[in-house]
């Protein structure tokens, strides 16, 4: 049986006004001050480089220099009891084009997430923060415990970089359905990037620890945004039942696409054809007004999760009120949806829910 709907903070209630973002540091310490230890431990991995023959022009390589190296970072408590935990993938949005056509560097941080990210772990899981082809560290090296690489950069091509490119080099219109259908391509080509990715991450072991720290039969992907819309389209993919022993457990959507669903019918059709597979549990969440600029919806999560309703996995969907955050001017319509997950008065709203599907899933 699916999961009861979940409808939760109907867009009638009040929410309070709030600011944009929070930060949940990760470089904090505990003990007795002659002997504090970190609470954390944040270790940088690189989850992909290239074998000796590997063709170096290719879309997960730097063509200038010829180097081919995908990281990031593993968080978990330091007093962590042992291997063998459940473990959350946490695929980040993106940071991307802001006019059609255009393209901006995309750069991630753990301060982006960390709030969120730290309620994972704080709730024992081990956390897995993949970054994405062409992705820019910069998180501050304050912020997580001394010693810790940042300021790095993934190799490859950025998915909003390909996009464009292809869309040019076709020779074709650079309107919203060209540059979507190029866009969600190549993110179906970076869901092979998991299979690198889970097999380090089960076999990862911490420096301070000699046995494998996950669990290979407890992962779930959790994704916001375009990592949102990842999740789901990873939901179907055949490698990560072939390749492993277990796959995922779940696959959960935190807003995934909904700055980008009205854009184009490609979102709402490949969203929707992923779900109706339902080759794995899913959970959709969405906020209300995360985009001003269309439809005061919730079709992003809405027509996804109607897609699954008459199959008999443990999937979910959970709809929440406006956020009611006080943004920047420039950027109105991107203030909520960043808020939903990283302010942390808002992740109180959604980690019970999904805390809950979870558990019903054996996480």
């Amino acid at each position: 049986m699916t999961l009861k709907l979940a409808i939760i903070a109907a867009a009638a209630l009040a929410v309070p006004t709030v600011a944009h973002a929070d930060v949940c540091s990760f470089a904090g310490k505990e003990g007795p001050s002659t002997n504090r230890t970190p609470i954390y431990n944040v270790e940088k991995v690189e989850y992909w480089s290239a074998p000796p023959d590997f063709n170096p022009m290719r879309w997960r390589c730097d063509w200038d220099t010829g180097r081919c190296s995908l990281n990031g970072f593993v968080i978990s408590k330091t007093k962590v009891g042992g291997g063998n935990q459940p473990t959350i993938i946490f695929e980040h949005g993106s940071a991307g084009a802001t006019d059609l056509g255009e393209v901006i560097p995309d750069v991630q941080s753990l301060e982006e997430y960390s709030c969120a990210i730290r309620r994972f772990v704080d709730a024992g899981y081990v956390v897995f923060y993949p970054y994405r082809r062409g992705v820019i560290d910069n998180t501050d090296a304050s912020f997580v415990p001394a010693g810790t690489p940042v300021q790095w950069t993934n190799s490859g091509w950025a998915a909003q970089d390909w996009a464009v490119w292809s869309v040019n080099n076709a020779g074709v219109d650079m309107n919203s359905d060209n540059y979507t259908g190029q866009y969600i391509t190549y993110l179906d080509m970076e869901i092979d990037d998991l299979v690198p990715g889970i097999t380090t991450l089960i076999n990862f072991k911490r420096h301070d620890m000699t046995t494998k720290l996950v669990d290979p039969s407890r992962i779930a992907i959790v994704g916001h945004s375009m990592g949102g819309a990842l999740a789901t389209f990873a939901s179907t993919d055949d490698d990560l039942v072939t390749k492993f022993k277990f796959r995922p457990r779940g696959f959960i959507s935190l807003s995934g696409a909904a700055m980008s669903y009205h854009g184009s019918h490609w979102w709402h059709d490949q969203l929707t054809l992923s779900a109706s597979i339902n080759n794995a549990p899913l959970f959709f969440t969405r906020v209300l007004d995360e985009d001003a600029r269309v439809p005061n919806d919730f079709a992003s999560a809405r027509e996804p999760f109607a897609a699954i309703a008459n199959f008999t996995q443990a999937s979910g969907m959970a709809l929440f009120s406006p956020v009611g955050a006080t943004c920047p001017n420039d950027t109105p319509f991107h203030c909520q949806h960043a808020a939903f997950v990283q302010r942390a008065d808002q992740i109180d709203r959604w980690f019970p829910t999904v805390k809950n599907f979870l558990a019903g899933v054996g996480m």
